[in-house]
Formats: structure tokens, C-alpha cells, sequence
């Protein structure tokens, strides 16, 4: 889980701008939700969370994000990501507040580099 909106296990962090899926800058596999440059200021009210709940067999991840625009400390772009345990391979994205320049982001999954996964805009907002 790093500031620029992606989640990867065993790879080092993400220091490129996003592009479409399927990225050979992320690994093989890879849950993003919203791949953008982002990043954390000192002294802001920001960060990157994550709850579990519910017994085992039933726990649910969740993943958040409260993160700057890397352009614009100002702009705040929070949403998050749920994995249930009992839904294997799948993931929820939520978005809770979006400014008008985050709507450039990377949105998606990939499963490899012949994976049907694909990026999707973001149109949904909670």
C-alpha cells in the first residue's frame, strides 16, 4: 500500500506516473484503485489506513487513503478498497471526495500480461 493509490506485495514502491493497465512500472498483480501522483504532507491531516473485522472465513479488509494532489497540497483525494474474505477476487472501491484534477487516475486490477482485468474511469462518487 503506498501514496500513489496501488497495493503490491514484495515489490518496491511506485515512483511513476500512472498509465493504462496492463504496466510494466507495477507487478504482475496488482489491486488500484486509484493509481495517481499523489503523496502524504507533514502536518496535514492525512494518511493511509486499514481496519479488519468479522470473524475468520468472514473478515473484511479495508484499505483507505487520505492523500494530497502531488501538484496542489490543498486537494484532498480520499477513497478506499475492501477485500471480503468471503468473495475472493473481489475488490470494492469507494471514493469519497475526488478534486477535478484527480479524475486522471488509473482505476483497475491487473492479473498479468495476458489478463482480461482492465483500467476504468471513475464515476461514482460517495
Amino acid at each position: 500500500m503506498n501514496s500513489q493509490g496501488t497495493v503490491t506485495l514484495d515489490f518496491p514502491s511506485i515512483n511513476s506516473d500512472n498509465q493504462n493497465l496492463y504496466s510494466s512500472n507495477l507487478p504482475d498483480y496488482a489491486i488500484v484503485p486509484y493509481w495517481y501522483n499523489s503523496k502524504l504532507d507533514a502536518g496535514k491531516p492525512r494518511g493511509m489506513f486499514y481496519t479488519l473485522t468479522g470473524p475468520a472465513g468472514a473478515r473484511v479488509l479495508t484499505l483507505e487513503w487520505v492523500v494530497n494532489n502531488q501538484f496542489n497540497s490543498d486537494e484532498v483525494t480520499h477513497f478506499t478498497v475492501r477485500l471480503d474474505e468471503g468473495n475472493p477476487g473481489v475488490f470494492v472501491y469507494r471514493y469519497w471526495v475526488m478534486s477535478d484534477i484527480t479524475l486522471q487516475g488509473t482505476v483497475g486490477a491487473q492479473g498479468g500480461p495476458n489478463s482480461t482485468f482492465s483500467n476504468a474511469p471513475v464515476h461514482e462518487y460517495y
